[in-house]
């Protein structure tokens, strides 16, 4: 078995971008279910040891060590054109991302749960108005309002992905 996947996955170059999913509890719905990220380091290789590589998103690099099986590598994308080839020079040093925090950092809307405004973890919670002044918290942070903002009491929020 572990020769088979061997010849189906082989090993993946340094500056590759790769695809990883995402579990839903990582996600918002109006989000990707993968994240697009390059291989910054190869770590392990060995004839009873294989690879595991080092991610890195555009705010860092990725917590932990992925397995081959885990990526999927996109043969067409290169770093420049996905916007990772400063961080695939400058990761070394930078704090590390757990992947919920990468989605996050990725995400349309700021993510899974509430937004971080000014080092506060806070949602708008408008009840009444559009939310497109400064008035809305969302607005201000030019953020997408999400399904927890308003738990849909508020029904003319148009700083959504609904229109």
């Amino acid at each position: 078995m572990k020769a088979k996947a061997a010849k189906i996955g082989g090993d993946i170059d340094l500056g590759t971008i790769v695809q990883m999913p995402l579990s839903d509890v990582d996600t918002v719905k109006v989000d990707g279910k993968v994240l697009t990220l390059v291989v910054v380091e190869k770590v392990g290789q060995g004839r009873h040891n294989p690879s595991q590589y080092r991610l890195a998103c555009r705010e860092g690099p990725i917590k932990g060590l992925y397995h081959r099986s885990y990526l999927t590598p996109l043969p067409d994308a290169t770093k420049e054109l996905m916007g990772l080839d400063t961080i695939f020079e400058t990761w070394k040093g930078k704090a590390e991302l757990s992947v919920r925090e990468a989605a996050r950092a990725m995400s349309m809307v700021g993510g899974q749960g509430m937004r971080d405004v000014d080092g506060k973890r806070q949602f708008c919670g408008c009840r009444k108005g559009s939310c497109m002044t400064n008035k809305c918290v969302c607005f201000q942070a030019k953020r997408l309002c999400g399904s927890r903002c308003h738990g849909g009491h508020n029904s003319k929020c148009k700083n959504n992905t609904n229109d």
